[in-house]
């Protein structure tokens, strides 16, 4: 899977960036979902894997932040989400 960065207008972002306030999908999968329905394309199995690992990844450097900061609840949540991530991707490789 090749990463490839998007650019979007302030008022996307805005309004994506609220979507994930209200939602423990992170905004980058939450793209690939609508693009990927809006586009009937399916994403193969290894791709979504790559894809939840990097995320995890991405919510694991977040978590390390906030536990610097003492922002506990926040750092429950990353963690917790990440380990959705981790189980999703065990359930793609098995």
């Amino acid at each position: 899977m090749s990463i490839t960065s998007i650019y979007l207008g302030r008022k996307l972002y805005e309004k994506l960036s609220n979507i994930d306030k209200n939602s423990a999908t992170p905004i980058e999968e939450l793209v690939i979902k609508l693009l990927s329905k809006e586009l009937g394309v399916e994403l193969d199995p290894l791709e979504e894997v790559e894809l939840h690992l990097r995320l995890s990844e991405k919510l694991l450097a977040k978590t390390e932040k906030l536990l610097r900061k003492g922002d506990y609840i926040q750092v429950s949540e990353k963690a917790w989400a990440v380990s959705v991530f981790i189980i999703i991707c065990n359930t793609h490789t098995h």
